[in-house]
């Protein structure tokens, strides 16, 4: 069984951060499995020509309830011209077109509105990020012999209260 390792530090100079960053590239680790997260009341003091993003975790339901509807109502679909026959080919044209389509929405929507009501609140580093403010570099991985190996990089270019949990 796979499970996912998350490697965190707080870093107090930017600097030090991209040093981290171009390192871990140079290492193989892809740029999507690193995130480098800066306190609010920190935004204006690091990294000031980079754009920032807020993390949601209602969009990513959103997206996953698209996806489910999408393979449910495509294969839906599918069924129904199966087992209609060749006869009514007005009407399956219908059903080819707005099954995928009314399942993408319909899913879309249901999983939208399970991340607004059932969702838990953010991830633990988030949570880190916002008491203790500065800079946060996560990175995932799937090994804990690369966790350990992240842990010791982070530290070894200044990372503070670096550690290991289960993303």
């Amino acid at each position: 069984m796979n499970h996912w390792f998350l490697v965190s530090g707080f870093f107090s100079e930017e600097e030090r951060v991209r040093r981290t960053l171009m390192d871990l590239l140079y290492m193989g680790i892809p740029r999507d499995l690193i995130d480098v997260l800066i306190a609010k009341q920190d935004e204006g003091r690091f990294f000031k020509s980079l754009k920032t993003r807020k993390p949601s975790l209602t969009a990513g339901n959103a997206g996953r309830g698209a996806l489910i509807g999408l393979i449910v109502f495509s294969l839906f679909s599918a069924l129904m011209i199966v087992t209609s026959g060749a006869r009514e080919s007005q009407r399956l044209t219908w059903i080819m077109l707005l099954g995928p389509n009314v399942g993408v929405m319909l899913g879309g929507f249901l999983g939208l509105l399970w991340g607004a009501l059932f969702a838990k609140g953010l991830p633990s580093h988030y949570e880190r990020l916002r008491e203790g403010g500065g800079i946060l570099m996560t990175v995932k991985t799937k090994s804990p012999e690369e966790a350990r190996v992240l842990q010791e990089r982070l530290m070894g270019f200044g990372a503070q209260s670096v550690r290991v949990d289960p993303a």
